[in-house]
Parts: C-alpha cells; sequence; structure tokens
C-alpha cells in the first residue's frame, strides 16, 4: 500500500487457515486456563427490570436490586468478593413492579423480588448468605 508516497504496512496480515496457529516465545506469553476465585454463589439481577423499578433497595429505598446484594458481602470487588452478582440483559419475563433474580446453582427457580423486600432476605432466599452470614457480614 502507497500512502502519501511512503509504504505503510497494513494493520493486520490475513493468514490462511492451514498455517496452524501463531507460536510465540517469550516471558509473560503465555495465558493461564483459570484463576481462582472467592465465590461461594452467583446471583443474576436482570438490568431492565431493576431500571423499570427505578431502585427500591436498601436504607432509603433508592438502591438498585444488584447494588445492595453487592453491597452485603465482605465489601471486596470482582472474584475477591464472597459472592458474584451479575446484571444480565434482559431475561424477557418483565414483571409489573418486580426485579427478576436468579440463583446460579437453581437456575430452574426465578424470583420475582418486590421493591421495598429486605435485602438480607432477598440474599437469603438466592443463597448468598452461607460465608458471609457465617462472618457477621448480613448483620447490619
Amino acid at each position: 500500500m502507497k500512502r502519501g508516497g511512503s509504504d505503510v504496512a497494513p494493520f493486520f496480515v490475513l493468514r490462511p487457515a492451514e498455517a496452524g496457529p501463531i507460536e510465540r516465545s517469550g516471558v509473560g506469553t503465555t495465558m493461564p486456563d483459570h484463576v481462582q476465585s472467592n465465590w461461594t454463589g452467583v446471583a443474576l439481577v436482570c438490568r431492565k427490570c431493576s431500571k423499570r423499578v427505578g431502585g427500591g433497595f436498601g436504607p432509603d429505598e433508592r438502591v438498585p436490586l444488584a447494588k445492595a446484594l453487592r453491597a452485603l458481602g465482605n465489601r471486596r470487588k470482582g472474584r475477591k468478593a464472597h459472592y458474584g452478582v451479575i446484571e444480565t440483559p434482559c431475561l424477557k419475563l418483565c414483571p409489573k413492579g418486580r426485579v427478576v433474580a436468579i440463583d446460579a446453582r437453581s437456575p430452574g427457580r426465578w424470583l420475582l423480588v418486590k421493591p421495598g423486600t429486605p435485602v438480607e432476605a432477598v440474599a437469603a432466599r438466592l443463597g448468598l448468605t452461607g460465608e458471609a452470614a457465617e462472618g457477621g457480614l448480613l448483620d447490619r
């Protein structure tokens, strides 16, 4: 390719499929195939339902369910938390005035959570109270 009178290298190079994987050598080029996590459970919360309800959880009932559930844990983020709370796109159930939450250990049972429900009760129904409750983190 010529641009402005000089040769410019393309951004990418197409390789034939039969060429096989690219072999790289050097320090730090291998990626681990797994990482450790402190999670004892995972809850899935519908983001669209939470937005439609407009909060409704926590002490002043203005906090979204996912944020309130995360606050009950050990205050750590990501894989260092006691459990994971993952906001999903719309789950296509859309109950009026409720938020859909799923315990990943029992995906056949979906909870329809009413705003104003104590977050501790929701966490217990989702199975998120195990190690966090033993450490006294849910007694607020």
